[in-house]
């Protein structure tokens, strides 16, 4: 890659639009770029690396941070870099993420970042993710590698010289991407750690395995030496077939017992059974011969309770025989009733009626009421349309000159605003008019000196034996002095351009007051003009005073006019509201008028009926008892509920005298079948007697059921534990070869083999590429010390926990010694640096492909050399431009502004910002 072209616009201290043409440098060589401490010179390497990858050179310089603080807000910030590569021409713009001021409204906006690439086909990629990875195709470098190779910091390189072989680590994992070897050392260390894991819960599984193991005796004291590590676990699995033998054989007869003991339960169950079957035949006879006397006295009663009720009915029959005359008069009292519910429901409407009539004639009164006051209040307002249309002509006059105030209130405060910057211009100019004569005099004052002094300064020039330009003589016994007094050709020439500089301020800032007085006076022409229609004989000085004046006056006219429109509208709007409401009162007035009297007509109708209904019932009255129908009903029902009562009690005993007969019957015959089963030989043994034998029979079979299930248990754990120790056995010697293969792997991997020198992976294949750096880097420092430098890595260690395999020294061979390049001087370290530096670019280029860079930047560090040391250094720098490579250098050192004439001068503009000029021989 080779730069052609660079702009930036208000990019860094660049406020303006800057162009570095690198074509004027012919495509190849050394050039310096130099200036100001500030200026701006480590900017352009910034801009280059912004335009390729979209980031500043700086890990510390954000794309953010890139725009320039000189520039005006609407100044866009961009970089555009037109560059070679392989032949073929490319040009790339790009525009970082900064605050702009915002294009609609008040505040700031984000402008986003952009980027655009031409390609050299003609097409355009314009995202900011397709232009970075075309990009990084076409350079065949990410952004670390072509800053480790293109643009070489000595600060950075510093850092890499006197690195420790963890920090070199880093470096290098970054450039060369090794972090794979890394990820490699990890996997076989976490690998490793997992086997020793799995390894450690197979010994706590066969643990726990031996802890489940339930013996006795000799074995059992075996195995808690096993847990206690004082006994080896195989001598106690070859005892175990021998003790689960033994175990067996113990619960066989075990079980025997128990079979026999349930041989004599059997035979016992059965014996109580038979007993206790004889004495339920007895319990039972006892039973039925008390139940058949309960029976016999509960049938006597039955009788005698049946006897009563019977009586009972034939004394109330009598009342009984009443209940159909009772009956008969229910219909005649319904009749009345009827009657009076008639009567009363007549008399709620006569209420009615009258509470009808009452309310239609309140209704009347209240319409006539309405009517009359609707009348007077439309006759009042018949005058509130003129007084609205006075108003709204009133409010349309004060709005006009309301509008006329404010144009002439604001061009009072232009006129006002305009007469303080004529003031400050005025200012201006008068103090640029007195810069400009001060700058006049002192000019005037050095051009005589410089005049005055000429004769001196040509005989500074004299060379004895030479001839003088003035009378051609070749010997100069008095030359002429020159007074200390007398400027320089270059300090007349500063004052010179001091003067014009003055001039041309001093010229525009009269041209600025001259414009403002006219435009002054412009505004005051046409305010005056518009002020006459509002203040005919106002003096022009009162016209702000008067205006405010008149605004009051305007406000309270206003407000008192707006107060009155409104009290006018309402008026108008009611009067409109009457207008149309008053034939509906009239009509509503009429209507109640008519009600009143049909409500009249209704009241007299009801009257009438219930004066009928009074007489009707009254005749009805005299044809009844006088006792109430309700106690006439209360009478027939208790005479119902009564006999109803006595015929149900006379049915239920009479049913129950029967039952209790049938089962008197039925108890008879099963006494005289119990007797008949009776008489059979018993057994003189009671069923208490033989449960008391079966549970102590029992008891015994539950002893040995349990002996039983005891050792059955203990044979089946420990069958089932021996075999899985077996099992485990296998896993366990399996796991333990890979365990002790991932192992040593790991510790390869990561340095960590007893004995060895303390080199992991990814630091041995970090060793390749250093080795091919030192060796590049070494063939360039012997040229640069006169071949008394080389670097060399370390043999041992920094300490005996670090890692080792990256450590530097250096080789003295005036002095035969090696030492750390910490030892160096400050020259002596940038020469180192540099070599270092230089050695790595080549490195990564190679690495990269074989890329070949036709341009590279270093920035700084030549301060600290020596004259000789700087001469070398600037003849490596020489090489590395031979051919067609372009390289670029950074530095103020003085001795290098004389020995690399192709520069390109950075300087600090006074009114801030930079400015860049490309300087040829």
């Amino acid at each position: 890659m080779k730069p052609l072209q660079l702009t930036l616009r208000a990019f860094g201290p660049y406020a303006g639009e800057t162009t570095i043409d690198f074509e004027r440098f012919g495509g190849a060589g050394l050039y310096l770029i130099t200036g100001d401490t500030g200026a701006g010179k480590t900017t352009l390497f910034d801009a280059l690396s912004f335009a390729l990858y979209g980031e500043g050179s700086g890990a510390f310089r954000k794309p953010e941070m890139l725009r320039s603080k000189y520039a005006s807000p609407e100044q866009k910030t961009e970089v555009l870099l037109r560059f070679e590569d392989k032949g073929a021409v490319y040009e790339v713009r790009r525009t970082p993420s900064y605050l702009r001021p915002a294009k609609r409204g008040k505040g700031e906006a984000q402008q986003l970042a952009e980027a655009e690439l031409r390609l050299p086909d003609g097409s355009v990629k314009t995202k900011v993710k397709e232009v970075n990875e075309t990009l990084e195709d076409i350079l065949g470098l990410n952004r670390e590698q072509f800053l480790q190779t293109a643009m070489i910091s000595q600060g950075e390189f510093l850092k890499l010289l006197l690195a420790s072989t963890e920090e070199r680590q880093k470096i290098f994992r970054k450039i060369f991407h090794t972090e794979r070897f890394a990820g490699l050392q990890d996997f076989l260390k976490a690998e490793s750690n997992a086997y020793e894991r799995e390894y450690e819960l197979l010994e706590q599984k066969r643990r726990n395995y031996l802890e489940r193991l339930q013996l006795e005796g000799e074995a059992e004291a075996l195995r808690q030496a096993v847990l206690r590590r004082e006994r080896p676990a195989e001598e106690l699995l070859s005892l175990l077939p021998a003790s689960l033998s033994a175990l067996e054989l113990e619960k066989n007869e075990a079980t025997a017992l128990r079979e026999a003991k349930n041989e004599e339960i059997s035979e016992l169950s059965a014996a109580i059974v038979r007993a206790e079957a004889s004495e339920q035949r007895a319990r039972l006879h006892r039973e039925k011969e008390a139940e058949l006397l309960r029976g016999r006295a509960a049938l006597t009663e039955q009788r005698e309770a049946l006897a009563r009720i019977r009586r009972e009915i034939e004394e109330k029959t009598a009342r009984w025989e009443e209940l159909p005359a009772y009956r008969a008069l229910l219909p005649k009292y319904e009749e009345f009733a009827r009657t009076s519910a008639a009567r009363a429901a007549q008399e709620v409407r006569v209420k009615e009626g009258e509470k009808a009539l009452r309310r239609a004639a309140e209704s009347l009164h209240a319409a006539e009421e309405l009517l009359n006051k609707s009348r007077a209040e439309s006759r009042e307002l018949a005058d509130a349309g003129e007084a609205l249309a006075r108003c709204e002509a009133k409010a349309s006059e004060l709005k006009e000159r309301s509008l006329l105030l404010s144009s002439v209130q604001r061009k009072i405060k232009d006129y006002a605003d305009c007469f303080h910057e004529g003031k400050q211009a005025q200012g201006v100019f008068l103090k640029e008019r007195e810069a400009y004569e001060q700058a006049e005099l002192a000019y005037g004052k050095a051009y005589r000196l410089f005049l005055a002094g000429q004769a001196g300064l040509l005989a500074e020039e004299l060379e004895a034996g030479s001839p003088c330009p003035v009378c051609g003589s070749t010997e100069h016994p008095k030359p002429a002095e020159k007074p200390r007094e007398t400027p320089s050709e270059a300090e007349l020439k500063q004052l010179e351009e001091a003067r014009k500089h003055c001039q041309e301020r001093a010229e525009r800032a009269a041209k600025q007051h001259s414009a403002l007085k006219e435009r002054l006076s412009q505004q005051k022409q046409q305010l005056s003009e518009q002020a006459a229609r509002l203040f005919p004989e106002t003096d022009f000085r009162e016209l702000d005073r008067s205006a405010k004046a008149e605004q009051e006056c305007l406000k309270r006219a206003t407000a008192e006019n707006e107060a009155l429109l409104t009290q006018c509208g309402k008026r108008e709007v009611r009067r409109r509201t009457l207008s149309e409401a008053l034939p509906g009162i009239e009509k509503a007035a009429a209507e109640r008028l008519s009600e009143q009297g049909a409500a009249n007509e209704v009241l007299a109708a009801a009257r009438q009926s219930l004066e009928g209904l009074v007489a009707a019932e009254a005749a009805e009255r005299k044809q009844l008892p006088a006792e109430d129908i309700e106690v006439l009903r209360e009478r027939i029902r208790l005479l119902e509920s009564e006999q109803r009562s006595a015929r149900e009690a006379e049915q239920s005993l009479a049913e129950k005298t029967a039952a209790a007969e049938q089962a008197l019957s039925r108890a008879e015959g099963e006494l005289k079948a119990l007797a008949a089963a009776e008489g059979k030989e018993e057994s003189s043994v009671t069923a208490a007697e033989l449960k008391e034998k079966k549970l102590a029979f029992e008891a015994a079979r539950a002893a040995l059921s349990e002996r039983t299930e005891v050792l059955g248990a203990r044979l089946s754990n420990n069958r089932e534990t021996l075999e899985r120790l077996g099992t485990l056995e296998k896993e366990r010697s399996v796991l333990l070869q890979r365990l002790q293969a991932a192992k040593s792997l790991a510790d390869t991997a990561s340095g960590q083999l007893s004995g060895q020198d303390k080199i992991m992976l990814e630091t041995y294949v970090q060793l390749d590429y250093f080795e091919r750096m030192l060796l590049r880097a070494n063939i360039r420092l012997m040229e640069m010390t006169e071949g008394r430098y080389e670097l060399v890595r370390s043999k041992e260690a920094e300490n005996k926990r670090s890692q080792s395999g990256l450590s530097l020294d250096v080789v003295d061979h005036y002095s035969g010694s090696e030492r750390s390049v910490k030892s160096l001087s400050g020259g002596e370290s940038f020469q180192a640096s540099l070599a270092l530096a230089l050695g790595l670019s080549d490195t990564v280029q190679e690495e990269a492909g074989g890329i070949r860079l036709d341009a590279m930047f270093i920035d700084e560090g030549f301060g600290t050399l020596s004259e000789g040391a700087l001469r070398a250094a600037l003849n490596t720098l020489l090489e590395l431009a031979a051919g067609q490579r372009l390289v670029g250098v950074i530095s103020h050192v003085p001795e290098l502004k004389e020995k690399i004439e192709r520069q390109i001068r950075i300087r600090k503009q006074a009114d801030g910002g930079s400015s860049a000029e490309i300087i040829l021989p």
